[in-house]
């Protein structure tokens, strides 16, 4: 009869100690999970922020470049217009 009842004494000391080593450890891997895909939100976030940022410089030098042959263009002796035009598209 008492082969059929569960174990008493060591063994379920020893049973119960591995489900708490067993799900402690599931926990911690979970843990470690969420804090992966945390991490990988806020890198993203960030890479978006930098490539916006990039834009927005790329943008501006490319206006502050258009403005600077507008003033060398508006200084040139007009009879040298058509060279001035030729030697700033080559360069």
């Amino acid at each position: 009869m008492r082969e059929n009842q569960h174990p008493d004494g060591p063994a379920k000391g020893l049973l119960s100690t591995l489900q708490r080593i067993g799900s402690i450890l599931i926990n911690m891997v979970e843990t470690r999970l969420q804090l992966v895909a945390v991490e990988l939100e806020q890198e993203k976030q960030t890479f978006v922020q930098l490539i916006l940022l990039a834009d927005t410089i790329l943008l501006l030098i490319a206006f502050g470049l258009m403005s600077l042959l507008v003033l060398i263009f508006l200084m040139v002796d007009p009879a040298y217009s058509i060279q001035v035009v030729a030697i700033t598209t080559a360069v």
